[in-house]
C-alpha cells in the first residue's frame, strides 16, 4: 500500500497531467489492498506461480520459528572473538571464561549478575590503571588503527 502512496506523492506535484497521476494511483492502490488482504496461498494460485516449471516441487516451505535454521548459536562459530560483544566489550572481557564463554548454548543462561560485572569492571579499572590492554590485540573498539 505504500509505494502506490509514495509515488502518487512523489509524482503528483511535478506532471504535467496531474489528473492522469490519480488515475493510476487508483487501480494500483486497490491492488496492493488487495494483495496485502489475500493470503499468499491464494495470491500464488491467481500469479499462476504453482503452475511455473521451476517452482514446481519446491513446496514453498515456510519455517517454524523451532525450525534447523541460521541463527546466532550456528552463526557465532563463525565470528573471531573480537566480533561478539560479550567478548570484546571491556566490561565482559574481564569477566573470567567461567561466567562468560566465548560460545553461548541454546537453553543456557548466558545472563551476568551484577557482581560479575562488578568484577569485571574492577578487573578493567585495575589494568587501566597499570597501563595493561585488554582483549587478544591492541586495536581500539571502534575500528580505528592502533596507537604506537
Amino acid at each position: 500500500c505504500f509505494l502506490p502512496v509514495a509515488t502518487f506523492v512523489f509524482i503528483h506535484p511535478s506532471w504535467k497531467e496531474r489528473d492522469d497521476v490519480l488515475a493510476w494511483l487508483w487501480p494500483s492502490l486497490a491492488l496492493a489492498v488487495i494483495f496485502c488482504a489475500v493470503p499468499l496461498s491464494v495470491s500464488r494460485t491467481l500469479l499462476c506461480l504453482q503452475y511455473m516449471p521451476g517452482l514446481r516441487g519446491t513446496g514453498f516451505k515456510v519455517m517454524d520459528w523451532n525450525e534447523d535454521n541460521e541463527d546466532y548459536y550456528k552463526a557465532q562459530y563463525l565470528w573471531s572473538t573480537e566480533m561478539k560483544y560479550h567478548k570484546s566489550q571491556f566490561l565482559y572481557a574481564m569477566v573470567p571464561q567461567a561466567q562468560n564463554p566465548e560460545f553461548l548454548k541454546p537453553g543456557v543462561s548466558g545472563a551476568l549478575k551484577p557482581n560479575d560485572l562488578q568484577t569485571g569492571a574492577q578487573a578493567a579499572a585495575l589494568a587501566a590503571a597499570s597501563g595493561a590492554t585488554t582483549g587478544t590485540d591492541n586495536a581500539p573498539a571502534n575500528g580505528g588503527s592502533p596507537s604506537p
